[in-house]
């Protein structure tokens, strides 16, 4: 029988490996431990705040379908707005459509067999990136620093969760 702890634990692992900005769930569970272990909490405030973080990653889950993107375009959104970016709701729209392209470009044209062992193919994936944000994030809010930042972050999270044509972190969930 799985514990509490390693039940959160599993989930919050396969949340983080699909999208790094869902830290701030480990941070808490963090936090709740420590409170925990150095008194600050009673047994019965560390269950009512592990149900709560429980109840939090369930919801997690499922943003993704209230914002009408999948886990993988979710990802590229948070990258994009995270931390909070100040967007309208159009400006916010703008920013789940260029996530939602880009990674069809991305997954239909750029990530080939072997793509991470082709420096050109790495290059086109980059410029890709680098190009559809700095052609598309509406400033303001947008700085050239930000957007700079903003490619870099998508491009080593491409690299990271995308291993090669049709596998990646998402796949793996998925099958």
């Amino acid at each position: 029988m799985l514990s509490l702890g390693s039940i959160i634990n599993r989930k919050l692992a396969e949340l983080l490996r699909q999208n790094r900005y869902r830290i701030d769930f480990q941070e808490r569970l963090e936090r709740i431990v420590k409170d925990y272990n150095i008194g600050a909490i009673n047994i019965e405030q560390y269950f009512q705040r592990l149900s709560k973080l429980i109840n939090d990653l369930q919801e997690e889950e499922k943003r993704h379908i209230k914002d009408g993107l999948t886990e993988e375009e979710l990802a590229i959104f948070d990258i994009l707005t995270k931390p909070r970016t100040e967007l309208t709701k159009k400006k916010e729209q703008q920013a789940k459509t260029l996530a939602q392209e880009l990674l069809e470009i991305l997954k239909e044209q750029k990530l080939v067999l072997d793509w991470k062992k082709r420096t050109r193919t790495r290059a086109d994936i980059q410029i890709t990136i680098e190009d559809s944000l700095w052609e598309r994030l509406p400033e303001p809010p947008y700085t050239q620093g930000m957007k700079k930042e903003k490619s870099m972050l998508v491009y080593q999270h491409v690299c990271d969760s995308y291993f090669r044509a049709g596998l990646s972190v998402y796949a793996e969930v998925l099958g």
